[in-house]
């Protein structure tokens, strides 16, 4: 399905399957779909979910989308923008949590769409360090009850 999917559609496609909790991916921001077992039934139901699933996943690529174009960061200039770098991270990672609803996997897509917004501006060797150190510290932010240290739910 996936495949056939990115085939008609494109690459923006991938993901769409990517669940909040212990679906065929945990921790994503598509709440539609979960797992075969529970998304396959009728045809005209399975149909609806995939199309919800793949709505999901546009309307969130959009969003990060418009939220990467309304913080241009430039490298050169890194030492002056180190509050705008770290505000920037710190709402992305307050959207990814929110957006994957705190999922056991949340971190990863937290890590995958940081490195997306520092890719736009750094050396991607660079990003993907940058944003695996801040989605750790944000994973870390979670206490042991399950609330993350800004009082919400994650």
């Amino acid at each position: 399905m996936s495949h056939a999917l990115v085939q008609r559609y494109g690459r923006w496609v991938v993901g769409w399957r990517w669940a909040y909790d212990e679906g065929d991916f945990d921790g994503g921001p598509v709440g539609n779909r979960c797992c075969p077992r529970d998304s396959i039934t009728t045809p005209e139901e399975t149909l609806a979910r995939v199309v919800a699933a793949l709505c999901a996943r546009r309307g969130w690529l959009e969003s990060l989308t418009g939220r990467f174009e309304a913080c241009p960061l430039d490298l050169p200039d890194v030492e002056d923008q180190r509050i705008l770098w770290e505000c920037a991270a710190r709402n992305l990672i307050v959207q990814v949590t929110d957006r994957a609803d705190c999922g056991s996997g949340w971190h990863r897509h937290c890590r995958q769409v940081l490195t997306w917004f520092l890719s736009r501006s750094t050396p991607s060797v660079r990003a993907s360090t940058l944003s695996a150190r801040s989605a750790t510290r944000a994973a870390a932010a979670r206490t042991s009850d399950g609330r993350c240290e800004h009082g919400g739910r994650c």
